[in-house]
């Protein structure tokens, strides 16, 4: 009686076990079914520019990937983050694929969408670098962004960048040591926090094209 009785309670301790795996298995399962299935990121790295003039990892300034119909970024990268970057950015992609009957999480891209690039430069509006379509998971691509502004130095209102934004840049040149003032953000172009020989640069590309 005594083998019979230990015989049944292995047994039972079995079906314990067993129930209790097909129970995670089947919470798995449903995680994946709502969150979609992760794929390896797709990377670009690269330099970028505005006007075709190189910003720096000072600058406060902001690579955002978004796609249509994807509420959040599926990627972002503020220049300076990482030290392998050095000047230029490193972007991942967030990929996934849909698990049956779900859609992809909502912060993650699927191959075959087309990525836009957008450049924010500190709290202003995000502008539009580049569209890239995702060709494939796990890829590392070489991609420079540039920005053009219209009218990168506009420190007086009333018109683009003319004489009276050219005497308004002036007393706010103060070089890379010196913080920017609230009235001369105007000028600092990549938001570095400060007003320097870059910004002067864009001031005059800009001027120079009227």
């Amino acid at each position: 009686m005594q083998k019979s009785s230990s015989h049944i309670s292995h047994r039972s301790y079995l079906s314990v076990l067993r129930n209790k795996a097909f129970g995670l298995v089947a919470v798995m399962v449903g995680t994946m079914a709502w969150a979609g299935i992760p794929q390896p990121d797709a990377a670009l790295y690269g330099r970028v520019t505005i006007n075709g003039m190189p910003v720096d990892s000072s600058s406060d300034i902001t690579i955002v990937a978004r796609v249509d119909g994807v509420p959040k970024p599926v990627g972002a990268y503020k220049m300076g983050a990482s030290t392998f970057a050095g000047e230029g950015y490193l972007l991942k992609l967030r990929l996934e694929v849909p698990a049956p009957g779900s859609p992809v999480r909502d912060d993650a891209a699927r191959v075959t969408q087309v990525v836009r690039l957008n450049i924010k430069r500190g709290s202003d509006a995000e502008e539009l670098a580049m569209n890239y379509t995702i060709n494939a998971i796990g890829t590392l691509e070489n991609r420079d962004l540039d920005v053009v502004l219209g009218e990168p130095v506009n420190c007086v209102p009333g018109g683009g960048t003319n004489n009276a934004d050219f005497q308004a840049f002036l007393p706010c040149m103060g070089g890379p040591s010196v913080d920017t003032t609230p009235e001369c953000e105007c000028a600092d172009v990549d938001r570095n926090n400060a007003v320097d020989l870059r910004d002067w640069a864009w001031l005059q590309a800009s001027y120079s094209a009227k």
